[in-house]
């Protein structure tokens, strides 16, 4: 039971790690895209 209790626990914060680290990656990648769009327009104007 207790090796069962660990195994979700295990799972549980792995799944939450993955979370975070997606939307640490998700982050980067809107903040990436603002600022080449930001440069294009500097480069345009």
């Amino acid at each position: 039971m207790l090796t069962f209790y660990a195994l979700v626990h295990t799972i549980s914060f792995a799944l939450r790690l993955q979370e975070f680290s997606f939307v640490a990656f998700a982050q980067a990648v809107v903040l990436q895209r603002t600022d080449v769009d930001s440069l294009n327009n500097e480069l345009t104007s």
